[in-house]
């Protein structure tokens, strides 16, 4: 009778003890103790102290209780639980490859001007135009990145709608990569291809009869005005019948 009573003193105590420990508990049943969280303390098929089976799982040990929606307990702690493609910064779920604040890793924050891509902290341009080696260049006019970032432009030629172009001075024109006065250029005369024929010259743009010297271009035709009765002295000069002309005089 009194080892009995001593036993049961003995397990009382012993249940005390766990209440201290682990908040208040119920009795599911003769033999299995629960805490108020829902988590089984022990079983006890006996009325023996040695016969208990003890439960100290994470959740019962340090995540007291049952963690809040969209966590879970993670080495004895609730902690942020983030879906697939997403990290855990500083308690919000986080996208590292997009995150202006968290890029590649958490705290990582991207400077004002740039961007977050693949994780990479990257210049961001406006439209028009592209990152050259971390300058936002116009590719259509940047003689050190013409039509692409490195694409130099060499001296005496500019960058023009992207392409590399013959740069001419004043007065002159680019033709095939030559700079051209159209105005006298037997090759290009008036417009770049434009070629004078033989016997002829390009004036003020204008591909015109070449006469050589003493005599005068008349209607497309080299005439001596010194003794052509048609064009006696100046082209239209016209002697009339039955004279002719001596030193550009009819007579």
């Amino acid at each position: 009778m009194q080892t009995n009573l001593r036993t049961n003193l003995n397990h009382a105590l012993f249940l005390l003890s766990f209440l201290v420990v682990f908040g208040p508990s119920y009795a599911l049943n003769d033999s299995i103790y629960v805490n108020s969280a829902g988590h089984t303390i022990f079983k006890a098929s006996t009325s023996s102290i040695d016969s208990i089976t003890f439960y100290r799982d994470s959740n019962l040990t340090s995540c007291y209780g049952q963690c809040s929606d969209g966590y879970q307990c993670i080495n004895g702690a609730c902690s942020l639980s983030c879906q697939a493609g997403l990290t855990n910064c500083g308690g919000t779920c986080t996208n590292l490859q997009t995150d202006v604040y968290n890029c590649g890793s958490c705290g990582s924050v991207v400077a004002p001007g740039n961007t977050c891509q693949a994780g990479a902290i990257t210049l961001s341009c406006q439209a028009g135009l592209t990152n050259c080696g971390g300058t936002c260049t116009n590719l259509q006019t940047d003689v050190y990145n013409c039509g692409s970032c490195g694409s130099v432009v060499a001296p005496g030629s500019t960058c023009q709608a992207g392409a590399i172009s013959l740069s001419c001075q004043a007065g002159l024109t680019n033709c095939g990569g030559t700079c051209t006065n159209l105005q006298t250029d037997v090759y290009n005369c008036g417009s770049c291809g434009s070629v004078v024929a033989p016997g002829h010259t390009c004036q003020a743009g204008a591909i015109t009869l070449s006469c050589q010297a003493g005599l005068a271009n008349c209607g497309g035709f080299c005439i001596n005005v010194q003794t052509d009765a048609v064009n006696c002295g100046s082209c239209g000069s016209f002697c009339g019948a039955g004279k002719t002309c001596s030193n550009s005089v009819c007579k």
